[in-house]
């Protein structure tokens, strides 16, 4: 007859274990978090050299409209465009900018 062999785990080694689970999570949760904000920084940054090149070859042209469209990088709610030669009227009173 086979003879069952039982595993016996010692409550520190369960301690052990269960910390080195937590510390893992952890750093799989920071490596996330940390692609994450990359990314979000990588989309931020072709947002900003795409408006520039269209701000760009539109603004030497007196009168010129176009209508184009852009992916909207992640965490940006709302876009302005501002003249920065004139003074902000009370449509931005509270916004902040």
């Amino acid at each position: 007859m086979h003879s069952k062999k039982r595993i016996k785990i010692k409550p520190a080694n369960l301690f052990i274990i269960g910390i080195v689970i937590i510390l893992f999570a952890f750093f799989i949760f920071k490596a996330a978090n940390l692609f994450a904000e990359k990314s979000c920084q990588t989309s931020l940054t072709g947002f900003e050299s795409g408006l520039k090149a269209s701000m760009s070859a539109i603004s030497s042209q007196a009168g010129t409209v176009e209508q184009k469209q852009y992916p909207v990088p992640c965490k940006i709610e709302k876009v302005y465009f501002i003249d920065l030669n004139k003074e902000l009227d009370e449509d931005f009173a509270g916004e902040r900018i």
